[in-house]
């Protein structure tokens, strides 16, 4: 399973992978973060990708829209 930390928003669509953490962040639409990746406190735009494993802190990421 996933863990969500709030304060955190996600959008339609979105697939969160096994193991994922998904803290203080916000993903639009489409987004998807693989298995084991790690966000805090970033923005992920539409169609926005944290590949599996990925640690992303602080951070814009656009996506494909």
């Amino acid at each position: 399973d996933a863990t969500i930390v709030g304060p955190a928003a996600i959008g339609a669509g979105c697939e969160i992978g096994r193991e994922a953490v998904v803290a203080r962040s916000v993903l639009w639409d489409r987004c998807a973060v693989g298995a084991g990746a790690m966000l805090d406190r970033c923005l992920l735009a539409d169609g926005g990708l944290v590949p599996a494993g990925g640690d992303v802190y602080a951070t814009l990421r656009a996506g494909t829209a």
